[in-house]
């Protein structure tokens, strides 16, 4: 798994960034707060038609870093494999589940309805991929067969849901013994960058209401440790490169979490 270690490099220069970060949130704060949250479960019909779009949006805009780095991380699912996704947005995730035609039998969790049409519009680009199907509820309400898929992903999405322990045992369920379930999430800041650590705690009220209820303060690697046993957890944190807007953002890990046979 590719990855490279914090705190990143520059770090004065990107202290230097706060003036116009904090001018550039506290905006876009006092738009969601005004419109409501985008995407959350009590959010109106046009509120999640918007946030389908601009998912949808940010999907075609990978840099090669990223590609990369998503290829590898879903390189050892293995041709033939039955995936559960969470969050499956618009199904970014295709292109990299089924790199070098790898045939994938996929199971998707999208709350979202407005998500769907982009996402079997996206599917059927991947002839070696099989929707088997779509599930439209919540991670923490759906209900998953015990022990039956030989992987697992979620890439940003540890973020939004309600209850982080109780999507992380929901897949450690679903999964067969031996499987693994294959992250990439934003975190908090480690203890190294303090400054940034602040500003994420100080900016989580106002990126919350903005942010379709995205936490910058989260530790999702800790509840993977706790439910699939930190001897079968590989993390490797690394600096996203991303606009001075999303610096809060920043600090992402990537992982690997095997379910014990």
């Amino acid at each position: 798994i590719e990855g490279s270690q914090m705190p990143g490099p520059q770090e004065s220069q990107r202290k230097g960034r706060f003036v116009v970060l904090t001018a550039l949130v506290a905006c876009v704060a006092a738009a969601g707060v005004h419109f409501s949250r985008l995407g959350t479960r009590d959010a109106p019909d046009w509120s999640k038609n918007l946030h389908a779009k601009v998912i949808d949006y940010m999907a075609h805009s990978h840099k090669d870093v990223d590609i990369n780095r998503r290829r590898n991380l879903f390189a050892p699912i293995p041709d033939g494999a039955r995936v559960l996704e969470i969050g499956a947005g618009t199904g970014v995730n295709f292109q990299y589940i089924t790199h070098n035609n790898k045939t994938i039998y996929w199971t998707g969790i999208e709350p979202n309805p407005f998500m769907h049409e982009y996402l079997y519009n996206s599917s059927k680009n991947f002839k070696s991929l099989h929707v088997e199907k779509l599930i439209s509820e919540y991670a923490e309400d759906a209900k998953l067969p015990d022990s039956s898929f030989d992987a697992a992903i979620t890439t940003h999405v540890l973020c939004s849901v309600e209850d982080v322990s109780k999507v992380v045992e929901a897949i450690y369920a679903a999964l067969k013994p031996g499987a693994s379930y294959y992250f990439l999430e934003h975190v908090e800041a480690p203890q190294e960058r303090p400054w940034l650590q602040k500003f994420q705690h100080w900016i989580q009220p106002l990126w919350g209401k903005a942010a379709d209820h995205c936490h910058v303060i989260r530790r999702p690697q800790d509840e993977i440790r706790r439910v699939f046993g930190a001897e079968n957890v590989k993390v490797d944190p690394f600096v996203a490169d991303v606009p001075a807007i999303l610096m809060p953002i920043e600090p992402h890990i990537v992982g690997r979490a095997t379910k014990s046979r």
